[in-house]
């Protein structure tokens, strides 16, 4: 009986380590996704449309050239480079909106701060010149914020903006208070985009540029793009924005 104790206790103990083991990878590479992101963002911030050149976006593509890939061909006279940092949790771990999936070990997950995340950013060149320049950050909704089961279903909280020379053919509506910038609230899995020019205030640049990056690693799951980017969703708050479809 002793014997077989201690050999249940061994297989209990090994058991907790893996489990140990198998979170503190996933969290640790959370956090890698989150550190790296915040040197990202600091160097997408750093570009200037109509001013950087060229050898500042090569910069980029030098350091991050594993995580990154150029559109198409990238030359002095056109690039479009994207960066992607993604940790994605295993199915089993990300569960499902179906009815009568009670998602036990995705509730688990949410409970011990494992959540899918990842962020992009990208930048384009035109004629030796900074063109745009753009940064989107992406976390998994925790299951009780998933909402009843057969209704919509939006897995993730997803918020990007950028600096952009013109305005692109889906920026989004006029804002009446803000003349050189345009948000978008997709009210889907592709969330909400902001895009803004070189022509506005340097402060609300600054403020659409200021990324909330801890939702990456929080224990507490953020639950609305004002947790990641609070100024784009104040703007949309306030302004009189007619429906987006």
């Amino acid at each position: 009986m002793n014997s077989a104790r201690k050999l249940l206790r061994k297989i209990l103990l090994i058991l907790c380590l893996i489990v140990l083991a198998a979170w503190s990878s996933s969290y640790y590479s959370q956090w890698a996704v989150r550190w790296r992101a915040q040197n990202l963002l600091s160097e997408v911030r750093a570009l200037n449309v109509n001013q950087s050149h060229f050898a500042d976006a090569q910069s980029l593509i030098t350091k991050w050239g594993s995580f990154g890939a150029p559109v198409g061909a990238c030359t002095s006279d056109s690039c479009v480079y994207r960066i992607t940092l993604v940790q994605v949790l295993p199915p089993f771990a990300v569960g499902y909106p179906d009815k009568g999936v009670h998602n036990w070990l995705p509730r688990l997950a949410d409970h011990l701060a494992l959540r899918s995340v990842a962020v992009r950013a990208g930048f384009s060149v035109k004629n030796g010149v900074v063109a745009s320049k753009w940064f989107a950050e992406q976390v998994s909704l925790p299951v009780s914020a998933w909402g009843p089961p057969g209704g919509t279903f939006i897995p993730d909280l997803a918020i990007s903006s950028g600096e952009f020379s013109a305005f692109t053919p889906n920026a989004g509506p006029d804002s009446p208070s803000h003349p050189y910038l345009r948000i978008r609230d997709w009210h889907g899995p592709y969330g909400i985009t902001a895009q803004f020019l070189p022509q506005e205030d340097p402060s609300e640049q600054t403020a659409l540029m200021d990324f909330r990056l801890t939702c990456i690693t929080r224990y507490s799951p953020c639950r609305s793009q004002s947790d990641i980017l609070p100024e784009a969703l104040r703007i949309l708050q306030q302004e009189p924005y007619p429906p987006t479809r």
